[in-house]
């Protein structure tokens, strides 16, 4: 939101599940750190379809830009509601918006968002076309952002078992606080509070598509 879309005053909407509960606290020391003015913050229940008081506070506090901790069953109701009546109001998400059905269901009310990624269907890698076109010919779909995070984390598991041997849990735990995967999703380690650890790539949309942005 700072590099790109050149937001001064921003305003955070997030869910009331565990997930938006931890990750609203990690948007708030990223503001901190990042020298960005969280002007307002509003919660929701996950999938809500009415967002007109949320979005009455973020104006009247001047937000430029909404960073919006949710699913894609809440930010694009959002966006089209807050697009509406502020066509020029940026906007911003994370991996899970990943999916075709954001566009599709969004349309012009979701153009310019942007958000980050560790899998992308456009890569070249092979590790990514090969998940890509098993996935295609088994679903008949593209995969999203949240299928391919899945599909590594079975193969970190499936590693491990490999390298311990057996099935014991405490070997294959201790196996994997050191792992270093690379998978659909890229490069994946764990730190010391056994936290993943990923290289992430930007993504807009523009023109109706995903594209990676600098």
């Amino acid at each position: 939101v700072k590099d790109n879309l050149k937001a001064q005053k921003v305003g955070m909407l997030y869910i009331k599940t565990d997930w938006g509960l931890s990750t609203s606290e990690i948007v708030r020391d990223l503001c901190k750190e990042k020298g960005v003015e969280l002007v307002a913050e509003q919660e929701c229940m996950d999938g809500s379809d009415d967002y007109s008081v949320q979005i009455a506070n973020f104006r009247s506090a001047g937000a430029d830009t909404i960073i919006v901790v949710g699913m894609h069953n809440t930010f694009v109701p959002f966006a089209r509601q807050y697009r509406q009546i502020d066509p020029n109001i940026g906007l911003a998400a994370f991996a899970n918006l990943y999916d075709q059905q954001v566009i599709d269901l969004g349309g012009e009310y979701v153009e310019g968002t942007v958000f980050p990624v560790a899998y992308f269907n456009e890569s070249t890698d092979p590790l990514v076309v090969e998940f890509r076109e098993e996935y295609v010919k088994r679903t008949g779909k593209q995969p999203s952002s949240l299928a391919a995070q899945p599909y590594d984390a079975a193969g970190i598991i499936m590693e491990a078992i490999d390298h311990v041997g057996s099935k014991d849990r405490a070997k294959i735990r201790d196996y994997i606080e050191d792992i270093d995967y690379t998978g659909a999703g890229g490069k994946i380690t764990f730190d010391a509070e056994r936290n993943a650890q990923k290289v992430f790539m930007k993504l807009q949309i523009k023109d109706g598509k995903f594209v990676e942005i600098d």
